[in-house]
């Protein structure tokens, strides 16, 4: 995979709204979080933006833009997938989700040029997974909502679709 230097960095999902919804909410958060208490924890919510800055300039070092929104997808999937209800990650979907990573110039990497690789995926990924959940948990109301809105889009793919009934709340 080539050097993603000099590419416009892409913008998460997150950052896309013009009201910046959060998009995942643990049932638990849902319970204990009272509506004075989330009134008073959005104003936080731009506290995570230098972090997701950092993140975003980090990606686009070592990702082409199409992977950066692979990872991105992939992260919101699971932290919904984690903390909504009525949305469940699509195992199989996730797992051919990450071979999108490897790409012939991967493939011709040595085994430990691979394996720095894989380790500066996962620790992104595992921030992006982070960030989202953070989010989350700052609009838990919100969360759900949004991500519901989603299914039909990136995201969406890596999700167990719905048989029927009502959307998720």
């Amino acid at each position: 995979m080539g050097n993603g230097a000099g590419r416009a960095v892409p913008v998460p999902l997150r950052m896309t709204l013009v009201r910046r919804d959060a998009r995942v909410a643990t049932p638990h958060a849902l319970e204990l979080a009272t509506a004075q208490q989330r009134q008073q924890l959005r104003p936080l919510v731009s506290k995570l933006d230098p972090a997701w800055q950092r993140l975003a300039e980090n990606n686009a070092k070592f990702l082409t833009t199409d992977q950066q929104e692979l990872l991105d997808d992939l992260a919101f999937a699971l932290a919904v997938g984690s903390g909504c209800p009525g949305f469940q990650v699509d195992k199989e979907k996730f797992r051919k989700g990450f071979e999108g990573f490897r790409t012939d110039d991967y493939m011709k990497q040595s085994a430990d040029q691979k394996r720095q690789r894989e380790y500066h995926l996962m620790m992104n990924f595992g921030a992006t997974v982070a960030l989202y959940t953070a989010e989350g948990l700052l609009h838990p109301q919100e969360a759900c909502k949004f991500a519901e809105g989603k299914r039909g889009l990136g995201p969406g793919r890596f999700w167990v679709q719905p048989t029927g009934g009502p959307p998720a709340q």
